[in-house]
């Protein structure tokens, strides 16, 4: 019996063998086609997830005004800023603190799949009215959340350049190829608007702004307040050498760049031997305990961001948002 059953099963076996030769090959798979357009690293709702865990970390960190509480939050000149917002706001309350929302407008998000890459997000209009902002995020490696590396206020009245949609994404730009200008040649030529107004030979490149008039208000108001004493007052700009001055920018829709860059500046209000100079509540604040005569240095952290049209096109250089905030102040150089 056992003998008969092991010979119906060698034979069945062997059946099957022959039925699967007279078959024909077995189908190949046929993958779908990989996509032609680089696709979003993030979706809309990753993003937002992101963006919430920061702005509940930085709400504790803004509650406890503690810096400390920053690093893995805030990075770049996030950082700077939000720590000297600490310091003032020991003097002056939490109007020192720069409103970000939580609820976010838009975002676009980057296609790079390589480190560090970065996005930005446009939040919704604060309750007191202030500009919307323009926070970019940024990841360092595959292996760090993304963190907030800076903010501008949008000015009011400009326009943001079109983004494909953010299932769509955008294309970092590592340089300036398709652009009607180098971007750091733009942002070197900013700056020496910034530094000179309509004495620079760059000025006809870019309109009046925020940026440019709050500055030429701020040397035209000290330096007059000096002029009595016999002092001088200077406001200088700078764009930071290596990684610290790096711009970021984002491919728009018709081909041109949004960039995004950290300047840094320098104030310089001096008198004559015996004058005394008297700070705000601010820069007595990032002073601490140091007393002030007759000369006082206040930094600066600036973030600019900045359209630049596509190659060809009839459009101008336009400056889109900025945040100016005292870092630190000494008395001496």
């Amino acid at each position: 019996m056992r003998r008969t059953r092991l010979t119906a099963i060698a034979a069945l076996l062997v059946s099957s063998a022959l039925l699967a030769g007279c078959t024909g090959a077995l189908p190949s798979p046929d993958p779908e086609p990989a996509p032609s357009i680089a696709q979003p690293v993030l979706t809309p709702g990753q993003v937002e997830r992101a963006a919430q865990r920061i702005s509940l970390a930085l709400d504790q960190a803004d509650l406890a005004r503690d810096a400390a509480m920053l690093p893995g939050v805030l990075n770049g000149p996030a950082a700077q800023i939000r720590a000297a917002q600490y310091i003032a706001a020991e003097d002056v309350g939490d109007d020192a603190l720069t409103v970000l929302p939580p609820a976010l407008q838009t975002s676009v998000i980057s296609t790079t799949e390589q480190w560090p890459r970065s996005l930005f997000v446009v939040t919704e209009q604060p309750e007191n009215l202030e500009p919307q902002r323009l926070v970019v995020l940024r990841q360092a490696s595959a292996r760090e959340n993304y963190q907030m590396w800076g903010w501008v206020r949008l000015f009011p009245g400009a326009e943001l350049p079109a983004f494909d949609q953010s299932t769509t994404g955008s294309a970092e730009v590592t340089d300036s190829s398709g652009l009607s200008a180098d971007i750091t040649e733009t942002l070197d030529q900013y700056v020496d608007v910034l530094n000179n107004g309509t004495d620079s030979s760059f000025a006809g490149a870019f309109g009046a702004d925020v940026l440019r008039q709050t500055i030429e208000a701020r040397r035209a108001e000290l330096g007059e307040a000096l002029t009595p004493i016999e002092g001088d007052y200077r406001y200088q700009v700078t764009r930071p050498e290596g990684a610290d001055g790096a711009p970021i920018a984002w491919r728009t829709a018709d081909g041109g760049a949004l960039v995004v860059a950290a300047l840094t500046a320098t104030e310089r209000a001096r008198g004559p031997q015996g004058a005394s100079i008297r700070p705000d509540d601010v820069t007595r604040a990032l002073l601490g305990d140091t007393k002030v005569s007759n000369r006082l240095f206040v930094d600066r952290q600036i973030v600019v961001a900045l359209a630049i049209p596509p190659t060809g096109s009839a459009d101008e250089i336009s400056v889109v948002g900025a945040e100016n905030v005292r870092i630190a102040a000494r008395t001496s150089n």
